[in-house]
C-alpha cells in the first residue's frame, strides 16, 4: 500500500475514533447512536407511551406509538395505534408526525364516515446522548369525518392553544 493510501486510511480511522469519542454520537456499547429501537415515557400529567422507531431509508424512520389509556368514557368505541414518520433535521434532532384514527359512537362495520376522527400530532425529538429523548409536541389537532389530508388540510380542532407545547421525555428500553 502506498504511503498516500496509508495516510488516507489512517485519516478515516482517526475520524471514526473521534466521532465515537464525542458524547451523543456513539452508544456506551460502541454501536452507533441511532433513534431506532423501543422507547417509553411521557410528559408530566399525561398518558404513558411505548414508541417503536424503525429505520426506513436514509434519515427517515417509521414510528408506532401506543398509549396506555382508553377513550371509552368520551364515547370512542375504537381507536388505532398512532402511526407516522420521523425524519432527521439536525445533528440529533428529528421531526415526527403521527396520526391515529378513532370511531365515535358507531359500532357498525364499516363505521359511517361521519363517526370518524383523525387525530394528528407533530413533535420535535432531541436526542440527549443515545438513550434519552426530549420531545416537544407543537401540534395536536383533529379532523372530523373523512376525506381530509392530514398535515395538509387545516384541522377542524386544535387541542393545543397557539404557542403552547407539551414537553416530555422518552427512555430507550435496555437491551442487556
Amino acid at each position: 500500500m502506498s504511503r498516500r493510501a496509508m495516510c488516507g486510511v489512517l485519516s478515516v480511522v482517526l475520524v471514526v475514533f473521534a466521532a465515537l469519542a464525542v458524547p451523543g454520537l456513539a452508544r456506551a456499547d460502541g454501536g452507533p447512536c441511532s433513534p431506532a429501537g423501543i422507547w417509553y415515557g411521557s410528559a408530566e400529567g399525561t398518558a404513558k407511551y411505548l414508541l417503536a422507531i424503525v429505520p426506513l431509508t436514509g434519515n427517515t424512520y417509521s414510528v408506532r406509538m401506543e398509549g396506555a389509556y382508553t377513550l371509552e368514557e368520551y364515547g370512542y368505541v375504537r381507536e388505532t395505534t398512532y402511526y407516522g414518520t420521523m425524519e432527521k433535521i439536525g445533528n440529533r434532532t428529528y421531526r415526527v408526525r403521527v396520526m391515529e384514527l378513532l370511531v365515535l359512537n358507531d359500532t357498525g362495520v364499516p363505521p359511517a364516515d361521519a363517526s370518524l376522527e383523525t387525530d394528528i400530532s407533530g413533535a420535535i425529538f432531541e436526542m440527549n446522548g443515545c438513550d434519552d429523548i426530549t420531545y416537544t409536541i407543537y401540534l395536536f389537532a383533529a379532523y372530523f369525518g373523512w376525506g381530509f389530508e392530514p398535515f395538509v388540510d387545516e384541522p377542524h380542532a386544535h387541542f393545543l392553544p397557539p404557542g403552547e407545547t407539551i414537553v416530555g421525555t422518552l427512555r430507550r428500553m435496555a437491551m442487556d
